[in-house]
């Protein structure tokens, strides 16, 4: 018996981030077995328009994107960033304001 069909295959890492006053920088590899379609994309809880939408991430492929984040936060506070692939798979990320990891 399997289950979990392409959300198993697919594997979202942020590789690495640069939140600095009011843009976010965020670079996103595919490590997993299959090309990935993100969806959407949200952080704490507010859907962004980070330009990851509707992008194909090949394997082994990364993508770099940078947007000014919606919503209100608080520098030096931490915020989950959930990137949700068209098969309904969620990567969730910690992220901190105005800081880079």
């Amino acid at each position: 018996m399997s289950a979990g069909g392409s959300q198993v295959k697919e594997q979202l890492i942020v590789e690495a981030y640069n939140w600095t006053n009011a843009t976010l920088r965020i670079s996103v590899r595919n490590v997993g077995t299959v090309t990935v379609t993100v969806s959407s994309v949200y952080l704490g809880g507010n859907i962004q328009s980070s330009g990851l939408e509707n992008q194909a991430i090949p394997v082994f492929g990364a993508t770099e994107k940078s947007w000014s984040p919606a919503g209100s936060f608080s520098a030096g506070a931490g915020y989950t960033l959930k990137i949700v692939t068209a098969t309904g798979a969620i990567f969730a990320a910690p992220l901190i304001s105005g800081g880079s990891g």
